[in-house]
């Protein structure tokens, strides 16, 4: 535990470490997943039964989005945490917002071009469920911080 004055205040390594897990498995996943529509030809972006070419805008506005998404994210969280540079932390957290909008539209609008309603539904209900598992561990982990920051002066 840090001494900030009369406050101690918790150790930042459990937060900087699942931070920076995050951030290796955001680029892990971009590398694997969006790299290679990066190349803008008709070629990396499937078989032309895929339909994938025809929602090319929508598909690099939602990767657009979404990689600002990843990679502010963390950073964000640091910030706001540390409570370090807040103005930074204000104008992250709008690009972040702009990020999540961007790739939003860009997968609606790819989705509602060509797939066939069944697969939209079953798309939104499967990131449903990967919303509800992100907010769940990350209230599990906002609890545990919580508790450590609480019990600071409990040995055991």
């Amino acid at each position: 535990m840090a001494t900030l004055g009369t406050r101690a205040v918790p150790s930042r390594w459990p937060l900087l470490t699942m931070l920076g897990v995050a951030f290796a498995a955001a680029l892990v996943f971009w590398v694997i997943a969006a790299f290679s529509y990066l190349r803008l030809d008709q070629a990396s972006f499937g078989f032309p039964e895929a339909g994938l070419w025809p929602r090319r805008y929508g598909l690099l506005a939602h990767i657009a989005g979404g990689t600002l998404a990843m990679f502010i994210g963390p950073v964000q969280i640091w910030l706001g945490e540390t409570r370090t540079r807040l103005t930074w932390h204000r104008t992250l957290g709008t690009l972040y917002l702009a990020g999540v909008a961007l790739g939003a539209a860009g997968g609606i609008l790819s989705a509602l071009s060509v797939t066939p309603m069944f697969m939209i539904v079953f798309i939104g209900a499967l990131e449903m469920l990967v919303a509800f598992l992100q907010a769940y561990v990350f209230a599990i982990l906002t609890c545990i911080y919580l508790n450590e920051a609480l019990h600071l002066h409990e040995h055991h």
